[in-house]
């Protein structure tokens, strides 16, 4: 009866790892953002937010040596009018891209284009839910990294999300805040079994999210004015309690 029972756990064993092979490959992204007081005093006082955009990948590797991060576009628009808007590169050529930073590891080892600081076309992404739609303001589309070379061929694999890059975006106009929205084309990880395709395997519609993900970009108040706040509530108490 022991080994019976042997015999079946190394079965559900077996079962489970080969799920776990079999398991249909999945993208996940996702937005963080963090005030950057440095760039916010550069920028005259202006609020100035690090976009973080991240990315992990499962259930694409096929022998333990692949399933790794191929590449993929992110554009980020924001929601509102003219309440927000990216930071230029630079000046002259730059000034139509937005400020960017790409993770050490992705510009080791991918091919990158900066986005551009335009105002979002509906024709860059027809089919995008939410859709583009073209209100005057600027946004961060075309962003985007991709194989140069078969250099880090496990690059995201597993649940711990890795940085891609960091925009940097202002509020404008006196807004205290505004919502961001990631949107991810093209989508692609590498597979040691796709030799047709450069080994390489484009993501199935389902297997990841655009136009989901969004980050909330605003002011906070500063701790000493929280600690004023806690004051003046502290003092209330006390005269309530008097009275």
């Amino acid at each position: 009866m022991r080994k019976l029972l042997s015999i079946m756990g190394a079965g559900a064993v077996l079962g489970l790892a080969a799920a776990s092979v079999n398991a249909a490959p999945l993208l996940s992204t996702s937005m963080t953002m963090a005030p950057n007081a440095a760039a916010t005093a550069a920028n005259g006082g202006i609020p100035v937010f690090d976009v973080n955009v991240f990315a992990n990948t499962t259930g694409t590797q096929t022998d333990g040596s692949d399933g790794g991060l191929a590449g993929f576009q992110f554009d980020i628009l924001s929601d509102g009018t003219g309440k927000a808007a990216p930071l230029a590169a630079g000046t002259g050529p730059l000034a139509n891209k937005t400020k960017t930073t790409f993770s050490p590891t992705v510009s080791s080892n991918f091919s990158t284009l900066t986005p551009q600081k335009v105002d979002a076309n509906p024709a860059q992404n027809p089919t995008a839910v939410p859709p583009y739609v073209s209100d005057g303001d600027l946004d961060a589309p075309g962003g985007s990294f991709s194989d140069a070379g078969f250099k880090s061929i496990n690059f995201g694999v597993g649940n711990t999300p890795q940085l891609i890059a960091t925009e940097q975006w202002q509020l404008l106009n006196g807004a205290t805040g505004e919502n961001l929205r990631l949107y991810i084309t093209g989508p692609t990880y590498y597979n040691d079994s796709a030799t047709l395709t450069n080994f390489q395997t484009n993501y199935l519609p389902g297997q990841f999210s655009s136009g989901t993900q969004t980050v909330a970009i605003g002011t906070v108040p500063e701790p000493a004015s929280m600690g004023i706040l806690g004051g003046l509530v502290g003092l209330v108490g006390l005269r309530r309690r008097k009275a």
